[in-house]
């Protein structure tokens, strides 16, 4: 039952993230409003692996296809660090820069 449910919410969530992924949901929703609703993104990402779960893709551990979920579950994470680290680099930089220089030299 449970992995029919997960299905489901993620069904309805791949649907409203295909509706808004429009230049006009964009101009409707303005930048912040939509960019809030496309984050919808990471619960989808977890509603897809307990659903795979509750299917019992672990359990067939020599199946292709748990094989390709793994990796793909695998890279994603690997790109999710790698995209904050950069970013953090990246405003702990911008950040150094602007702030100002310190007095008496310490």
């Amino acid at each position: 039952g449970l992995g029919n449910w997960t299905g489901l919410a993620a069904l309805v969530i791949v649907a409203g993230l295909l509706a808004l992924s429009s230049d006009a949901a964009l101009r409707t929703l303005k930048a912040k409003n939509w960019k809030r609703l496309q984050r919808l993104n990471y619960a989808l990402f977890a509603l897809v692996i307990v659903h795979a779960f509750f299917y019992g893709a672990l359990l067939r551990e020599t199946s292709p296809y748990t094989i390709l979920l793994g990796l793909s579950v695998l890279a994603v994470l690997v790109g999710q660090a790698v995209g904050i680290w950069l970013f953090r680099r990246k405003y702990v930089r911008r950040t150094a820069e602007s702030a100002p220089a310190e007095v008496g030299g310490r």
